[in-house]
């Protein structure tokens, strides 16, 4: 499944910027590379773009994310916000990679996930 972390409430510093180097930025990098179409020449621009540009290379995946999700440890602490896409066509192992690198790198137990701009949050 293609995600990214876009909020991290931990160290409160990732900005798009940072977020290429995020878990998820390898995701990014094959989404774009299907894409676009070639893969070898894109991959290159992207490792070789500057801040700007891999900003606004971000953009443009975020903004053909599906779904956004949450992950909060066992107090109910929210620790990331994040994007993915089609959680609904995911297999179980699919689904839970977010939960699955934030339980080992922080210790999250629970994902909540909602379709972009819906009110409700749903418990994975």
């Amino acid at each position: 499944m293609l995600w990214i972390i876009t909020v991290d409430h931990i160290t409160k510093e990732l900005n798009d910027s940072r977020a290429a180097h995020a878990p998820g930025a390898e995701q990014f990098v094959t989404y774009a590379d299907r894409k676009f179409g070639a893969p070898k020449a894109w991959r290159e621009s992207y490792k070789t773009a500057d801040e700007q540009g891999k900003a606004m290379m971000l953009a443009q995946f975020k903004a053909n994310m599906t779904d956004e999700f949450r992950l909060y440890d066992d107090d109910n602490n929210l620790y990331y916000e994040g994007l993915c896409l089609d959680l609904d066509d995911q297999d179980g192992d699919n689904a839970f990679a977010p939960l699955d690198w934030a339980s080992d790198d922080a210790g999250c137990t629970r994902m909540d996930y909602r379709k972009k701009g819906a009110t409700e949050w749903k418990t994975l």
